[in-house]
């Protein structure tokens, strides 16, 4: 246990670093939909709705695989720089 301790400490440092990082994200990306959800616009804020409705009604597992696997599928982002088919 002690020959690995160093080993597990960074990969606290990494884990404490994601969770700032993502709770900063959530917070932003949190706060633009709470500011449209509460616009006059219906248009505006039936997008809002529907995201906070699909995204608070699947479950996180549902959600992943769309991503990872549906995600894949769209040509468009297939040929993209983000999967490395540039």
């Amino acid at each position: 246990m002690i020959s690995i301790f160093p080993s597990l400490l960074s990969g606290a440092v990494i884990t404490l670093q994601l969770l700032i990082l993502s709770m900063f994200f959530g917070l932003i990306i949190g706060l633009i939909f709470a500011i449209l959800r509460i616009n006059k616009n219906p248009i505006i804020n039936k997008f809002a709705y529907g995201y906070s409705y699909f995204f608070r009604g699947t479950p996180l597992l549902v959600q992943l695989y769309l991503i990872y696997y549906g995600l894949a599928n769209i040509e468009l982002l297939r040929n993209s720089f983000f999967l490395g088919n540039y």
